[in-house]
C-alpha cells in the first residue's frame, strides 16, 4: 500500500477497535464429584452489550442466567463408617433426597477504562442465597502495578454457589432450612516487570468467605512467575513458556456438605509448582488461536472440623448417635471431618479459537480442563458477537478472541 492507503488503513483499524459490541455465549462446566453432594454440573448462558463512552470508557451489562444440578444421592452407596452428610441428613437415609435444581438470571455491569475498570452484580435471583457481587481493578505505572478487589461467589459446588435446602428439614409445607452460597470477599496487588518479551510477576491478596449460616473463613494467596517468548514464526504464532509457584491457605477446612460448612476446596496449606506452556497465534487474518497447557505438582492438608460448627447442639446429638469415644473425638475421626492431605500431579489445559466472518461478525469457541482444586473440572462452550463497526484486520489485532468472563477490554479484543 501507499503510504495514504497504510494511514486509512490504520484509521479504520483504530476507529473499529472502538466498535460497540453485542452477543452471547453458551459454557458448561462439569465438576467431578459423588452425585448429590459435590458433582456438580453447570449451564450458564450469559448475554451482553457493550459501548464505548467517548473513546475513553467501555460500559458493559450483562445477564447470566444459570442452570445447576448436583445429580440425585444414591443412598444405598453408603453403608457404615464416618458417613459424608448432606445437610442434617446421612449419606445412607432410609428416606434418599429429592434432586435439587438451581436456576434463575443474574448479572453484571461493568466499566472499564485504559487503567481503571468497575463492576457491579448479583448471582441469580433464583438461588436459595443470593448475593451481591463486585470488582474493582486500579493500574498504576504504565500496567506494572495493579490494585484489585472482589467479590465473587464460590462455585466449586452447588452448596457454595447456589446454596441447598436442609433435605432433613423439607417438608409438604416448608421448602427446609436454607445454607450455603459463599461468596469471596478479598483485595491484593500484583507487579509486573518486563518487556514484551520476557518479565516476572508478583502477586498477592488475602480475604473472607462467608455465606448464609456456613462458618466464616480467611485466606491468603500469593503467587510469583516468570515467563519468557521462546520463539515467534510471524505467520504463525508466538511460544511462551513460564515458570510459576502458587501458594494459599485458609483457615478453616469448609469443603464438608453439612449444616454449616460452605462445600468448598479451603486447604490448611496448598503449595503449587507448574510450567505452562502457551502457543497463541493465526491463520492469515480472520482465524486466531490460542493453546495452552501446564503441568506441575500440588501437595495440599487439610484440617479438622466439625459437621456442624454453628450448631453445637446438633454436633453433641450427632456424636451421641454415633456412639463417638473420647479416643476417636481426640483424633478427629468421628462426626467430624478428619486430617487430611495429598500429593500429586497438577494439570492445567486451555485452549480457544476465534473466527472472524464479513466485516461485523466473530464466532468462537474454547475447552479448558484442570484439577486444581482436587477435582476434575472440564469447561467448554462457544460465543458469537457482532461489532456494530467494521473490523479491519492488521497484523496481529483485532484477534476476536473475546472474554466471557472478567472485565471486558477498552478496545474489542
Amino acid at each position: 500500500m501507499t503510504p495514504r492507503q497504510e494511514a486509512e488503513s490504520g484509521l479504520e483499524s483504530l476507529e473499529g477497535s472502538y466498535s460497540a459490541w453485542g452477543g452471547g455465549t453458551a459454557i458448561g462446566r462439569v465438576r467431578s464429584g459423588t452425585a448429590g453432594l459435590d458433582r456438580l454440573s453447570d449451564f450458564e448462558a450469559p448475554v451482553e452489550a457493550s459501548a464505548v463512552l467517548g473513546q475513553s470508557a467501555r460500559l458493559t451489562a450483562i445477564a447470566l442466567p444459570v442452570f445447576l444440578n448436583s445429580g440425585t444421592l444414591n443412598t444405598a452407596a453408603f453403608t457404615a463408617g464416618n458417613l459424608p452428610y448432606l445437610g442434617t441428613m446421612p449419606a445412607n437415609s432410609a428416606n434418599p433426597p429429592a434432586q435439587q435444581l438451581s436456576y434463575g438470571i443474574g448479572g453484571e455491569v461493568q466499566i472499564t477504562t485504559k487503567n481503571i475498570g468497575m463492576a457491579a452484580g448479583y448471582t441469580p435471583y433464583n438461588f436459595p442465597v443470593q448475593n451481591i457481587t463486585g470488582h474493582l481493578s486500579l493500574r498504576f505505572f504504565a500496567g506494572h502495578v495493579t490494585i484489585f478487589g472482589d467479590r465473587d461467589p464460590v462455585k466449586d459446588t452447588q452448596l457454595s454457589y447456589a446454596g441447598l435446602h436442609d433435605p432433613a428439614t423439607i417438608t409438604p409445607f416448608y421448602l427446609g432450612n436454607p445454607w450455603g452460597g459463599v461468596v469471596s470477599s478479598t483485595g491484593g496487588a500484583r507487579v509486573d516487570v518486563g518487556s514484551g518479551g520476557s518479565g516476572f510477576y508478583l502477586s498477592g491478596d488475602g480475604g473472607i468467605l462467608h455465606g448464609y449460616h456456613v462458618l466464616d473463613n480467611s485466606k491468603f494467596e500469593g503467587s510469583m512467575g516468570a515467563y519468557l517468548r521462546a520463539k515467534n514464526w510471524p505467520t504463525v504464532g508466538s511460544l511462551t513458556l513460564v515458570a510459576s509457584l502458587f501458594a494459599m491457605h485458609d483457615h478453616y477446612d469448609e469443603v464438608g456438605m453439612s449444616y454449616g460448612q460452605g462445600g468448598y476446596f479451603s486447604p490448611n496449606s496448598y503449595f503449587l509448582a507448574s510450567v505452562p506452556v502457551s502457543f497463541n497465534g493465526a491463520y492469515k487474518s480472520k482465524l486466531n488461536y490460542l493453546v495452552s497447557g501446564a503441568l506441575g505438582m500440588h501437595t495440599f492438608d487439610q484440617d479438622w472440623e466439625y459437621f456442624y460448627p454453628l450448631d453445637a447442639g446438633l454436633q453433641a446429638n450427632l456424636q451421641a448417635t454415633l456412639g463417638c469415644s473420647v479416643a476417636q473425638l481426640a483424633a478427629h475421626t468421628c462426626a467430624e471431618y478428619p486430617v487430611s492431605g495429598n500429593t500429586g500431579f497438577n494439570y492445567n489445559l486451555n485452549s480457544e479459537v476465534s473466527y472472524r466472518f464479513g466485516e461485523h461478525w466473530y464466532l468462537g469457541g474454547f475447552v479448558s480442563a484442570n484439577n486444581t482444586n482436587n477435582y476434575n473440572t472440564v469447561t467448554s462452550g462457544f460465543f458469537f458477537r457482532y461489532a456494530v463497526r467494521r473490523q479491519h484486520a492488521s497484523e496481529g489485532y483485532p484477534t476476536g478472541l473475546f472474554p466471557v468472563d472478567g472485565f471486558r477490554p477498552l478496545r474489542v479484543p
